[in-house]
């Protein structure tokens, strides 16, 4: 084995190894700047180059000796660089050359300082040495060996090889070791990289050449030169001769070497230009001389100008890449010849990567697909890719010459059906596209240099200024001599002679090409009208049933792709405005409304269209750089889509459509049909239910009867009687009685329930949509098929599959041979990928679970429909196999008998008191769970997105609708939501096709309405002028916003989705055959027009007929005849009279239609005014309804939007874009009156609601929705913008609470529509009998009233004998079952077996997580402060302070403010020099350690008073006599007052905390004031040395300072609950209180008066400082918390919370008689007995079944037995 790798490695490098030494070379000679060295390496690297691309067996001799010389010459250079580097090596080399340093630098010998640097010189010399060494020592010989011709004896030897292993069988895997399978493993990987690397080599063989065409384009172009040009021309002038290629290829190798040659002797610094290659050209333009440097560079015009930079590579990229793919086209060319030889195969005939794929395989899956278009897409869509191409081209030029391209472009482009002319004209059109190329690249490198002095081109002076000059020629491509840098090439001009060449070259090789790739003639449409299913040759991919990927793509192509292409019409037609963009709505309007039509009709007719449309769209080809790349991508689209229909494939959607159309009245069957038979059969149910409930009631009845005979008892006495012998069966006599009325009960039970029943695909469940009979069947099948989707969706949930088998998977992980016999680390490694693994497969199953839940529920609501299409497929299918010819599948026939829409299939249901028959709702089930099943589960997941909204596909309309209008609130947009909500949801069964072309229409006309309201020359439309600016922002009823013409960006694409969705709604009804819907008539108009349109009786009929009077007896058949109204008029009297008169028009209107009779105008009139009359009146008395109870969602609804509207009612009040907070408002007593009148609003509207559906008024419940519709859209669009002065659009959660209020209306509207079941289900909230359902019953009940109140309304509204106290009475006995039975079907779910001691982890997990709550909340207040204000708190350093002094009630001495920026924070290192101060203090070490660095500031206070001291005399004298008291009898006191200023963590504000200090003052500050004073009054004192007119008063003898002991602190601390500042401290001598120092201030003025007077601080720089400790606070989230308290926190949440933790388990003991009953679903029967009759209205039978309830639990003996468990 290891000597095969090595083998395998050595073989590898002798063939490949070359490939390295000529890269080294390349990068030895082109690397870093050119040198002698360098120059030589590249002369010989010329040789080697040019032998191998010209002379193939030359090289090979000489591949040896160029070695040779090259590792020679890399030996001396070697040495020669690295002696170099010896200091008095340089020398010698200086007078051995008399070179200097700069002419040896050029050599390539120069000193590098740097040991990197030297590193970075030798480095390359010493690679490419020992490349050279090992392919001239090691591997040459092998490598001359392996490219010499094959001899015969190799090529047998080839064969033999190739033939063994085509035969070669591998050991059974069982039976091999590890190393076997390793080695089979990386055989494999060789043989599919072997595979890989032939295709690779296929496509360089095929397409190199053409990549070598599109490298020289990219290197001319990348650098336009003189030397590059002479590349271009002639590659470009011999691009259509191929055969010249290899010529070609050969001189440019020679040129290019040379250039480099000379371009690398240029780059040298001994060689100088002469100055004569500079040309000063003085020329005069447009506007005089020319300005800038007129100097002309002619090298750098030739291409051999010095580079910039170090990296000659760089410079002369491109020719290099020019060579190396030439190189690289020449050995693969050779490769391919030597296989050739050695495999004894001809040269490949068809240019194809994948040889075996021709057009037969095309249509196999999507991989041969792939390969075939790999092969032959150009010769297939070379045409288009032309076009295409030229159009890209003028899209990136737009110059002079874009002009001629498109001319060119249309006139082949009319002849693309023509394919001799066109190809005629493609050699004229290739002719001129070179020739234009030439020039432009010719005027892109300039006029030659040395022709500026001598010739002045005639367009010099075009234009008026310079940019105008540049612009204009750069766009007419005129040369000049400084040329701009705005001109640029562009490869693009290339690629479109580069693809009519290709395409000259496919039609050269059409005779050989049609064999493999097919005919790729351009069919017309007169051939394709000819073509039937039968001669159609191409494969019918429609009709498939299991359809690959390949048919997938197909169908989106060939059906869908055109939905897209109209896209980008419209999209181009609205991103301009301009009358030509309206071209491009027309057209998009006609196929919106045609396209079935079109499509259908004549392909020949259809392609004309599509002509038309493409025409249109050059002509609309706008000036503007986005405008033309939007037509052109139109125009591309179009051309795809033309190309569509101009194929066969085409054909099979063509004939599929029509097909879907012919058969569309299956569909409309079918749907009718189900839909009939549903309601037929809920009709049935309820009635055969009905009359079982009334003889169980009869017969209880007929067994109360003798309750009381004696008496006439009166309610009380019924409910508070002895009713023992109600509970008859509790008497085992009475056994037959007891099996005879159980199933009775529970068919009652059954009713009840179904009535309450709110989920399941049944008619009383189902989407608000139209379209909801999908949703039908019985309630029994409903329950047997949630049952089993349960099931399902709980195994899918858990990562089960039903089918599989638990045996064979433990018999399986039984017989996995353990790993004893590996290492530890093996077990261990094993173990966690075997972890692992299982928990990707576990995240995987999960997610794969969840798209098949998600599928299966969809599916569950829209399986019936889908179930219709799939009928309506298997249809096509057979209608299209006999129109092809063939025998229709026996199988598809019987698909289709079998799911037939009869009447027993989908709609008429076994009875549900039986219970399901064996295997019918499994099949069912089974149909349903059948879709895509073998499927992935994505593809489930889109499968079931995809049907849901094809079939839900009003409901997307709808909400799309709604979405505009919230979007952008205008008058345009509120028609569609408005015909919504008051027409089509009401329309039963389903929207009318009125409906669906009023919508189309309306949008079309919104569409064009806003697209001329687009244009700029509407003022409005300015946004560059204020007053308009002002306008928008502050009027929210400025017209063109509440029209809904204002100019927006993207203003189209609510519109376009809109009507896009409603168009491909109506082609999904129009194939299903509901386009034209007819509703369900009138029996009674039927019956009247049946007997009215009998033929005229005989005599003898009259005679029959007549009563003893002579007279026709009233309902006869002549009768009717005669006067037909008066057998409507007495079969319907006890309608109202609005009833009695909508059926007599509907009478009238349908006599005078068919007797054709044209109503008078009054009539007609009549007849329209009251058509909204007769519609509603329609919608509450159908024929046919599908009962639905959704006021479930309808309260849900209004309880989200009161949510919305307590939390943000600031949104409809008066400042809509103010943040408003409701806590803050409750916390300050303020309640808005507008958010009191909004809560209100949702209350009352919740309260009508829920009395309307207690009620069961349907009249009431329209007359409501239509009232509450009217009033929401007034308010919210016409009121509440002037309101709050924003529209509605920005208006966020009025935007939320509208469109939730939407979906209430469409809910009401639905519910409206089907009517309310036969039994309401008053209490939705005790449904569900499980965990959710209790919690979500216990939230419920913890609700403050909302029971209560709810209960109550329940009473108000519900026709009972209850009183208030009796009905509160029953509903707690019903919430006490219901939480009985949620606890029994836990149970249930988990039984616990007797004897089982309870686990000890349970017992870990619950009584763990109690004691961790009990502990949480007892230490919650402690903890939270803690962390509150320690972890998470932020420090709350004061912004400010100031200071007061003052003296007694004497005027304040001064006043002093300290701002923000006399505070400084303390560093790190500053705290930590303050603890340092106290090593040895316990007290002041303990203090410090509570705060950190971030918490401590310096505050340097203000020493001048910002205010004047304004004594009064009289004050002064006052003053001086206090101060003289001798003994001081009334001392005077002083205070030190301060006001630190700090932001409040509640609201932000500012926050002041205060404190002070004072004392009295002694005999020596009396007597000192007293100087000062008497000084102030004398105006002496000592003067400020630098302004004289600054005294401080007082003597030099005396004093003039005041000071007063331990007045002002160094310390203070700022609490956090408190707004005292408190000075610290801490107990040293060294900062205890500091004395205050006083001084007297006074300016005088020029007359040495005292003119004002003021205190100062006196002190040194740094003594009036205090350090400030701020506690921390806690942030604004969590300060309520901390406002509490700990006591308020223990008292408000510990104490409340340990009482509620204790109710939970205190006086469980009296629970036990009531909550431990043994089974309660007798008690629970007995309560939905109650319901049912009190439904039924039989209002004894309440009494007495109420008042057997509570003699059950007047008598505990009797609950017991009530209550026993059946065994």
């Amino acid at each position: 084995m290891k000597e095969a790798s090595e083998s395998k490695i050595y073989q590898a490098m002798c063939k490949y190894w070359i490939i390295v030494v000529t890269a080294n070379h390349m990068f030895m000679a082109f690397s870093g700047r050119p040198s002698g060295i360098k120059i030589v390496y590249m002369f010989l690297l010329f040789i080697f180059i040019h032998t191998f691309v010209t002379m193939w067996p030359v090289w090979k001799k000489i591949l040896k000796v160029y070695l040779m010389v090259t590792e020679v010459f890399t030996i001396a250079a070697l040495i020669a660089v690295y002696t170099f580097q010896f200091e008095n090596i340089p020398p010698l080399w200086k007078n051995a050359t008399g070179f200097n340093d700069a002419q040896l630098r050029d050599f390539g010998l120069y000193q590098e300082k740097r040991q990197y640097e030297l590193a970075a010189l030798m480095m390359p010399h010493t690679i490419f040495l020992l490349c050279s060494m090992v392919q001239l020592h090691y591997v040459n010989e092998e490598f001359l060996r392996l490219i010499r011709d094959p001899t015969p004896e190799a090529i047998a030897n080839a064969a033999k090889a190739k033939a063994a292993a085509k035969h070669k069988v591998k050991d059974p895997k069982h039976h091999r070791s590890a190393m076997g399978h390793a080695r089979d493993i990386l055989y494999e990987a060789q043989h599919k990289v072997s595979r890989r690397m032939v295709y690779l080599h296929r496509f360089l063989l095929f397409h190199l050449e053409k990549i070598v065409y599109i490298t020289v384009m990219w290197a001319a172009i990348s650098t336009a030169n003189a030397q590059r040009g002479i590349l271009l021309i002639v590659w470009i002038l011999l691009l259509p001769y191929k055969k010249l290629h290899w010529v070609l290829g050969t001189l440019t190798c020679l040129y290019i070497s040379v250039s480099l040659i000379v371009n690398m002797f240029m780059q040298l610094s001994f060689v100088t230009f002469h100055d004569s290659l500079n040309i000063e050209c003085n020329i005069e333009d447009y506007s005089g001389p020319r300005k800038g440097s007129n100097v002309l560079d002619q090298m750098k015009w030739l291409g051999f100008q010095r580079m910039e930079g170090d990296q000659f590579i760089i410079h002369v990229q491109g020719l290099v890449s020019i060579v190396v793919m030439i190189m690289f086209e020449r050995a693969v060319g050779r490769r391919e010849a030597y296989l050739n030889l050695l495999n004894n195969t001809p040269s490949y005939v068809v240019t194809s990567i994948f040889p075996i794929i021709n057009w037969r395989h095309a249509d196999i899956n999507l991989t041969c697909a792939v390969k075939y278009y790999i092969n032959f897409f150009f010769y297939n869509f070379g045409l288009e890719v032309c076009y295409v191409t030229t159009l890209l081209t003028i899209l990136a030029t737009q110059d002079l010459f874009s002009i001629f391209y498109g001319i060119m472009f249309w006139i082949s482009f009319g002849m693309r059906k023509k394919t001799t002319a066109l190809r005629k004209y493609f050699h004229f059109q290739i002719v001129v596209l070179t020739l234009m190329y030439i020039w432009i690249y010719l005027s892109s490198i300039g006029m030659p240099p040395f022709l500026c002095p001598k010739v002045n081109y005639p367009w010099i002076k075009l234009g008026t200024t310079k940019e105008q000059h540049t612009r204009l020629l750069v766009w007419l491509n005129l040369p000049e001599f400084f040329v701009d840098s705005s001109r640029s090439l562009h490869i693009l001009e290339f690629f479109q002679i580069f693809f009519l060449v290709m395409q000259q070259n496919s039609w050269r090789m059409k005779h050989l090409l049609k064999d493999y790739g097919g005919d790729n003639a351009v069919l017309i449409g007169s051939r394709l009208d000819e073509v039937t299913v039968a001669t159609n040759p191409t494969e019918n991919f429609v009709i498939i049933r299991h359809k690959n990927s390949l048919h997938k793509i197909k169908i989106f192509i060939f059906e869908y792709f055109s939905w897209l292409t109209l896209v980008i019409v419209f999209w181009t037609g609205t991103t301009q405005i301009s009358l030509y963009c309206l071209g491009y709505l027309v057209g998009f309007f006609y196929m919106i409304f045609k396209q079935q039509k079109v499509i259908m009709g004549s392909v020949r007719v259809l392609i004309r269209t599509w002509y038309f449309m493409i025409h249109d769209d050059s002509c609309g080809f706008t000036n503007s750089s986005s405008g033309l790349g939007w037509d052109i991508t139109c125009f591309i689209f179009l051309m795809i889509q033309l190309r569509i229909f101009s194929s066969y494939e085409f054909l099979h959607v063509r004939e599929d459509m029509i097909t879907s159309v012919n058969i569309a009245h299956l569909g409309y069957e079918m749907y009718n049909n189900l839909i009939e038979s549903d309601a037929k059969q809920r009709v049935s149910e309820e009635s055969a239910c009905i009359e079982e409930i009334k003889h169980t009631m009869s017969r209880l009845k007929a067994s109360n009867a003798g309750l009381y005979v004696a008496t006439k008892p009166g309610h009380y006495d019924v409910i508070r009687g002895d009713n023992s012998s109600m509970f008859s069966e509790l008497n085992p006599v009475s056994a037959e009685s007891k099996s005879e009325d159980k199933p009775e009960s529970e068919k009652a039970s059954d009713v009840l329930e179904s009535g309450k029943g709110q989920e399941g695909p049944n008619v009383r469940f189902s989407s608000f949509s139209s379209q909801d009979p999908t949703t039908v069947g019985t309630d029994s099948h409903r329950d047997h098929l949630k049952r089993l989707l349960a099931l399902r969706a709980a195994e899918i949930e858990n990562g089960e599959d039903p089918t599989d088998d638990p045996d064979l998977d433990s018999s399986s992980a039984e017989s996995t041979p353990t790993p004893h016999e590996d290492s530890k680390a093996k077990v261990i490694c094993l173990k966690i990928y075997t972890i692992l693994k299982s928990i990707f497969l576990s995240l995987l199953g999960c997610l794969s679970g969840i798209m098949k839940w998600v599928a299966l529920k969809l599916n569950l609501w829209c399986y019936k429909y889908r179930n219709i299409l799939r009928k309506l497929e298997i249809q096509k299918a057979i209608i299209s196999r006999e129109a092809a010819g063939a025998a229709p599948d026996a199988d598809a026939r019987e698909r289709l008998m079998q799911s037939d829409v009869d009447n027993a299939s989908d709609g008429s249901l076994p009875d549900p008191s039986k219970g399901p028959p064996p295997g019918a709702s499994l099949h069912h089930f089974e149909e349903l769970e059948g879709f895509d099943q073998t499927k992935h589960p994505v593809v489930q997941f889109i499968n079931a997105l995809w049907f849901f909204y094809i079939i839900k596909g009003d409901l997307i309309c709808y909400i799309l609708i709604i979405a505009n209008l919230t979007m952008t609130a205008s008058l345009l947009s509120m028609v569609l939501p408005l015909a919504v909500f008051f027409w089509a949801t009401f329309a039963s069964p389903r929207p009318t096709k009125k409906f669906w072309t009023f919508v189309m229409l309306y949008l079309e006309l919104v569409i064009c309405i806003r697209f001329v309201f687009q244009f700029n020359f509407f003022y409005w439309n300015d946004h560059t002028d204020p007053s308009i600016a002002h306008e928008r922002k502050t009027n929210p009823y400025w017209f063109p916003y509440f029209i809904g013409i204002d100019k927006w960006k993207n203003w189209m694409v609510m519109d376009l989705l809109q009507l896009f969705t409603v168009v491909f709604h109506v082609n999904v009804i129009k194939q299903m055959g509901l386009w034209e819907v007819r509703g369900f008539s009138d029996n009674a108009i039927e019956e009247v027009l049946r007997k009215t349109m009998c033929d005229q009786p005989s005599e003898q009929q009259m005679l029959a007929e007549a009563d003893e009077t002579g007279s026709m007896k009233p309902g006869s058949a002549l009768d009717i005849q005669r006067n037909p109204f008066s057998q409507l008029t007495r079969e319907h009297n006890d309608l109202p009279l609005i009833g009695r008169i909508i059926l007599k028009m509907k009478l009238t209107a349908s006599l005078t239609k068919r007797e054709g009779i044209t109503p008078s105008f009054s009539q007609r009139a009549i007849h329209t005014l009251m058509l909204p009359v007769m519609f509603y009146w329609e919608v509450l008395h159908q024929r046919i309804t599908l009962v639905t109870d959704v006021y479930v969602y309808m309260v849900t609804v209004d309880i989200i939007n009161t949510i919305i509207v307590v939390f943000g009612f600031g949104a409809f009040g008066e400042y809509a874009n103010v943040k408003t907070d409701v806590m803050k408002n409750m916390l300050a007593n303020r309640v808005p009156t507008g958010f009191l009148m909004l809560l209100l609003f949702q209350f009352f509207m919740i309260f009508l609601d829920r009395a309307l559906y207690l009620k069961k008024n349907l009249a009431g419940r329209l007359y409501f929705h239509i009232v509450l519709m009217c009033f929401v859209h007034g308010w919210l669009f016409f009121l509440l913008p002037g309101t709050n002065g924003s529209p509605f659009f920005v208006n966020r959660i009025a935007q939320t609470w509208y469109s939730l209020k939407c979906i209430y209306f469409l809910l009401s509207a639905y519910q409206i529509r089907v009517g309310y079941p036969l039994i309401v289900n008053i209490n939705f909230i005790t449904k569900h009998h499980s965990l959710k359902g209790l919690i979500a019953f216990k939230i419920y009940k913890a609700i403050p009233f909302i029971p209560e109140l709810g209960s109550i309304m329940n009473w108000m509204f519900t026709t009972t004998t209850l009183d208030l106290t009796h009905w509160m009475c029953l509903w707690t006995i019903e919430h006490s079952i219901f939480e009985i039975k949620c606890w029994r079907t836990m149970a249930k779910k988990a039984p616990v077996p007797r004897g089982r001691i309870f686990p000890q982890k349970n017992k870990y997990i619950v009584g763990g997580i109690l004691v961790t709550f009990a502990i949480s909340v007892c230490w919650f207040p402690l903890l939270s402060m803690n962390i509150i204000l320690n972890i998470v708190g932020i420090p709350n350093n004061p912004t400010g302070m100031d200071i007061q002094v003052g003296m007694d009630t004497f005027e304040q001495l001064m006043t002093a403010v300290t701002d923000n920026a006399s505070i400084t924070e303390y560093t790190e290192e500053d705290y930590n020099k303050v603890i340092a101060q106290y090593p040895d203090d316990a007290r002041a070490r303990k203090f410090l350690n509570e705060f950190d660095s971030t918490q401590l500031t310096d505050i340097n206070m203000i020493t001048e008073s910002q205010s004047l001291w304004t004594i009064s005399p009289p004050q002064k004298m006052l003053l001086i006599d206090r101060l003289s008291q001798i003994p001081i009898t009334t001392p005077l006191q002083i205070y030190f007052r301060w006001n630190v200023k700090r932001s409040d963590p509640r609201d932000g504000g500012i926050q002041y905390a205060t404190g002070e200090t004072s004392a009295y003052f002694t005999q020596e500050n009396m007597d000192s004031m007293k100087v000062i004073v008497q000084a102030s009054i004398a105006g002496t004192g000592l003067k400020d040395p630098g302004n004289k007119n600054i005294i401080t008063f007082g003597s030099q003898t005396q004093a003039t300072t005041l000071e007063i002991a331990d007045m002002m602190p160094k310390f203070l601390h700022l609490t956090a609950t408190s707004a005292a500042v408190i000075p610290v401290d801490l107990g040293l001598p060294a900062i205890e209180l500091k004395a205050l120092s006083l001084s007297l201030k006074g300016h005088l003025s020029t007359t040495d008066e005292v003119e004002s007077m003021w205190w100062e601080l006196a002190g040194a720089k740094g003594e009036n400082m205090m350090v400030c400790y701020s506690d921390k606070v806690s942030p604004k989230m969590l300060q309520p918390i901390v406002d509490y308290g700990v006591v308020g926190l223990y008292l408000g949440v510990v104490l409340v919370v340990g009482n509620i933790f204790r109710n939970l388990y205190a006086g469980l003991f009296r629970k036990i008689q009531l909550g431990q009953l043994q089974q309660v679903e007798k008690l629970h029967q007995l309560l939905n007995d109650i319901s049912l009759v009190r439904e039924l209205g039989e209002m004894n039978l309440e009494e007495d079944l109420f008042g057997k309830l509570v003699y059950a639990y007047r008598s505990p003996e009797t609950l017991l037995k009530f209550t026993k468990k059946n065994l």
